[in-house]
Parts: C-alpha cells; sequence; structure tokens
C-alpha cells in the first residue's frame, strides 16, 4: 500500500467511526475514549498493529541476540486464513509463512478479551513449547500498551502459563491434555503424529474431544509422511473441501498454503537457469492450483532448492510445496526406510524396550573409509528383533567402541562386522585389517564377517523384508531411528530422477549400513542348523 493509499484509508476509516460508529483495522484512536471503543474491534485487534508486537528474530536465531519488536498486520496468506475460517481448522502449509505467530497472537487475544476462557497450545517437543510461550505470547503481552496490561494483568505466570483477573488463562506445553479448552492449537501435528503416535491419540481422543462446539481449534504443520492422524484428518478435511460439502461447526475446514502464496518468494531471475522439465513442472502446478507462477516466482524456487536441498529434493517438497499432494508425496519420496519406521510408531513398536538380561546381545556394525564407525546393539526375543542401542563415533580407536559395549554389561553372542571388515583401511600405514584389530582387543569375543552383496539395493530389500519384525527402544536408539528415517537414495538434478544407490557421501549411510548387516548375515538360533550350509553356499556365489 503506498503513502497516499495509506492515507485514504485512514481518513475512509475516520469518516466511518465518525458517521457510523465502525471501527475497521485503518482507524486511529484520537483520545482515550477512542482507543477503549478501538478495543471492542477484533478486526482492530488483529489488523491494525496498534496493538499486538512480535519479534523479527527467526525461530533459529540465538537466545542472547535482542529482540526487536515491530507491530503485528496479517501477512496475505494469513489474511486468506482469517477470511476463510471455521471452528475447526486444518492448515497443512509451506515453512516461514507465520501461521504459529499468527495463531498465538489469537490465542493471546482469545484469552485476555474473553472472560473465564482456557486456552491451550500443544507443540511437538518441550524445547518448541517453551519458544513459543516465550517469544510468542509473553513477547506479545509484555510489549501491549500500559492500559491494556494493567485492565487485564495476570494473576499467576509460570514458564508454561498466564492466568488473568478476568478468569481466562493460556497454557503452552508438549503434552497431551484433558480439560475442557476454549481455544486449542496444536502446532506441528504431522510431527507429533509421525515420532510420538502414542501422544497423537491421546490429543485425538482427550484434547480436541475437550473442546465444546463453540470453541476454536486450529491444528497446523507441515507434512511428515502418508500416515498418522495429521495426514488422516488433512485427507478427511481436504475431501469436504473439494466436494464442497457445507461444513458444521464440528468439521474440520481444509487450509493449504503453498509457498508460491508468499509475495516475498521471488527474486531476480538473471543468471538463474530453469530447464524446459522445470517449466513443465511450474506449469502443472499452475494447472492445478489454477495460478500463475512468474519468472521471479520460478527462480526463487529453483534458486531455493540448488542451493539449499540440491541433494534432498524431497525436503524441498515438503518443506516448501506447490501442490497438497506433493506434500505428502515429498515426506517419503526416495527414503528406504520412511515407510518401515511410520508403520512401527503406529504399530508401536518404537518405544520401551529395553535390554533384557540374560538373553545374548549381537552387535552389527559398519566401519567407515574416514574411520567412522556405527554400532547397533540386538537381541532375538522369540520371533521379534529388539534393537535396543545404537552408537556412532568417528575418529576413535576400535578400542574405544569396545570399552562403550562392555559399559552395557550384558552376555555376549556374535559381533557382525562388514565385508571389507577383512581389508586393510586406506590410509593407515598397519596392513592389519579392521577385523584383525577388533580381534586382538577382545580375542574371546566371536567375531563373523559377514558376506558381500551383489547390490546394496537387494541388502536394503531384506531390511524392508524383515523389518516387521523388528522393535526399537526409542531412548537407546534415538540417533539411529533418525537417520533410519533420513536415509535415501541419491537425486539427479538435471535429469530429475532417483538414483538407484544411495546418496553419498551422507551421514545417514553408516547406520543404515550397519543395520542391514543383520539382514544380509544373521540367521535366528533356531534356524541356524537348517540354513548353515546353505547360506555357506550363496556366499561363495556372489561375485561383487
Amino acid at each position: 500500500m503506498s503513502i497516499a493509499q495509506g492515507n485514504l484509508a485512514t481518513l475512509n476509516a475516520r469518516i466511518a467511526f465518525l458517521e457510523q460508529g465502525v471501527v475497521t483495522a485503518d482507524f486511529v484512536p484520537q483520545d482515550d475514549d477512542e482507543f477503549k471503543t478501538a478495543l471492542g474491534s477484533w478486526e482492530w485487534r488483529i489488523f491494525s498493529g496498534a496493538l499486538y508486537k512480535i519479534t523479527t528474530k527467526g525461530d533459529d536465531d540465538a537466545d542472547d541476540i535482542p529482540d526487536i519488536a515491530v507491530p503485528f498486520r496479517p501477512n496475505e496468506p494469513q489474511q486468506q486464513l482469517l477470511a476463510n475460517l471455521n471452528e475447526r481448522n486444518i492448515i497443512l502449509k509451506a515453512r516461514q509463512m507465520g501461521f504459529s505467530t499468527l495463531i498465538e497472537i489469537m490465542a493471546l487475544d482469545h484469552a485476555l478479551f474473553n472472560k473465564d476462557q482456557e486456552v491451550v497450545v500443544i507443540a511437538h517437543t518441550k524445547e518448541a513449547a517453551t519458544k513459543l510461550y516465550r517469544k510468542k505470547v509473553c513477547f506479545a503481552y509484555d510489549n501491549l500498551p500500559a492500559v491494556v496490561r494493567e485492565a487485564v494483568p495476570y494473576t499467576e505466570r509460570t514458564q508454561t502459563q498466564m492466568v488473568f483477573t478476568n478468569g481466562s488463562s493460556i497454557e503452552v506445553t508438549s503434552s497431551a491434555r484433558g480439560g475442557t479448552p476454549h481455544f486449542l492449537h496444536i502446532s506441528e501435528m504431522g510431527k507429533i503424529a509421525a515420532k510420538y503416535p502414542d501422544k497423537a491419540m491421546e490429543i485425538t481422543s482427550g484434547s480436541l474431544q475437550g473442546v465444546p462446539k463453540t470453541g476454536l481449534v486450529f491444528i497446523e504443520s507441515t507434512a511428515e509422511g502418508k500416515a498418522g492422524a495429521f495426514y488422516d484428518m488433512s485427507q478427511r478435511a481436504e475431501a469436504k473441501h473439494k466436494a464442497k460439502v457445507l461444513l458444521q461447526p464440528t468439521d474440520y475446514r481444509f487450509h493449504f498454503f503453498a509457498w508460491w502464496m508468499d509475495s516475498g518468494y521471488r527474486i531476480n531471475p538473471e543468471g538463474i537457469r530453469i530447464s524446459a522439465k522445470e517449466h513443465e513442472y511450474f506449469d502443472k502446478v499452475e494447472i492445478e492450483m489454477d495460478c500463475v507462477l512468474d519468472l521471479d516466482q520460478r527462480a526463487w524456487y529453483i534458486n531455493k532448492r540448488d542451493n539449499d536441498f540440491a541433494n534432498t529434493p524431497d525436503l524441498m517438497w515438503r518443506e516448501y510445496p506447490s501442490t497438497p499432494s506433493e506434500c505428502w508425496q515429498a515426506s517419503n519420496e526416495g527414503k528406504y526406510y520412511a515407510v518401515a519406521i511410520s508403520n512401527a510408531r503406529i504399530q508401536q513398536r518404537i518405544g520401551k524396550f529395553p535390554m533384557v538380561k540374560h538373553v545374548p546381545v549381537n552387535t552389527f556394525w559398519d566401519i567407515g573409509a574416514t574411520d567412522h564407525t556405527a554400532i547397533w546393539c540386538h537381541q532375538r526375543i522369540g520371533a521379534m528383533d529388539r534393537w535396543t542401542h545404537f552408537y556412532e563415533n568417528n575418529n576413535q580407536g576400535y578400542l574405544h567402541f569396545i570399552l562403550w559395549l562392555e559399559s552395557l554389561g550384558c552376555t555376549w553372542g556374535a559381533h557382525y562386522l562388514p565385508h571389507d571388515g577383512s581389508n586393510a583401511k586406506q590410509g593407515v600405514e598397519s596392513v592389519t585389517s579392521p577385523v584383525q584389530q577388533v580381534r586382538e582387543t577382545r580375542p574371546t569375543w566371536e567375531w563373523i564377517i559377514v558376506p558381500r552383496i551383489a547390490r546394496v539395493q537387494h541388502g536394503i530389500d531384506l531390511v524392508y523384508q524383515e523389518f516387521s519384525h523388528y522393535e526399537f527402544d526409542e531412548e537407546g536408539c534415538k540417533e539411529g531411528i533418525a537417520h533410519l528415517e533420513a536415509y535415501s537414495r541419491g537425486w539427479n538434478n538435471q535429469q530429475q530422477w532417483w538414483s538407484e544407490n544411495p546418496r553419498h557421501p551422507s551421514e545417514h549411510n553408516h547406520a543404515a549400513d550397519a543395520l542391514r548387516q543383520k539382514a544380509q548375515g544373521y540367521t535366528p538360533p533356531n534356524q541356524l542348523p537348517a540354513l548353515r550350509n546353505k547360506h555357506r553356499r550363496r556366499a561363495t556365489g556372489l561375485t561383487a
């Protein structure tokens, strides 16, 4: 809006107020009485920029950087959401569009200007909840005009909650809860459903059920895979949206916000090469979404993808989707085990699965070419393969890993090394192989070299086939699970296709390669006599 347009809007707002008593977003109060009148307008409070302030810092900036308060005025995507609200709202979005900021401002506003209201915000982690509370809620409240804070002071203020003299409260938490929240915001529900399915179930069966019919619900997130509560709820809401069903207050309205809806996502296209295939992609988006993507927008997308997501285009599709279907596809496409991990969470095979005493523990290793070593600890419990611990480190001697294993205080089975464990390591003057070095450290342990396979993909297929029998201790295997979720095929940016082989180099490969040794080289004890000879014959027949 130009200065002239802004002055005209302010003048019209003044005329509307004087002639009709109407307060709009452009109204500028001239005295205390007019300010009090303006406070009675929800539109003025949210849209004017005169009441609420936010920080210009990004969420990832260091906490010791001073905050700079600027007036909050909804941007274009935020205005679109506000113009199409239902009592229940599902928001599938691209990153950095400010929806958490908007909803926290609305949450605080609801608590301040309505009596006896319970406002609850649920985030996916304790750290995220703390940041939302401190950087959004507390910052906005502390920067309110003094007259407003004096009119509605808090009677209690903790690390996670404010209680006001009007009987209302606002709480930010990472735990699913009961109660009867009148305003409920669930932030990053996709992450909650993917990583904490039990919590997602408690939210859907508890927190959401406690919201009264006239209450407000906002569930917003980026996509996190084709499974879980957020995916299911989004699919149902989108289906009703496409069918143009007349929504009831208890129905969820589907809101999708693509990257191209933000007018700031554009750059000068000079020097940025956009291939014919990439233009074809943008043309398809225009047809599907009934939009126009100009050259500046297309250049921004290509520049962002090539600079930040060159080897992981699936993350680009998830973080900056162009269409609703693309963001779901992006979450798992190219990743070997993402679906299997998601299913394991849904089936509660990731959780508390501690090491069982007196059951032998096997270990499966990957020894990298640059002294990077990863180890999985495994027990056979009935028909299940239980993964109890994962450990990874680099630039450490083998004794370091042996001592870590011994600190677990367990009964040992066998220790499986990859086929290259029998070779001397590159860059090391000693001609002894890794397996020889390890055996010298603990000669009484049983060390087994896993036979080499012809193609890595074959080993990955073997893992996938038996993944339904895997259970992971979430605490002991946290880092390893994260690596498995991110383990991905390589991507050819020019040809726009996935490679047959894993992306290389990648920090996630070591954990995946170590796990693969189990599928390639381990035989359950009850099957060992019948399969041992067959296994040996197959191993000697491989050529690669």
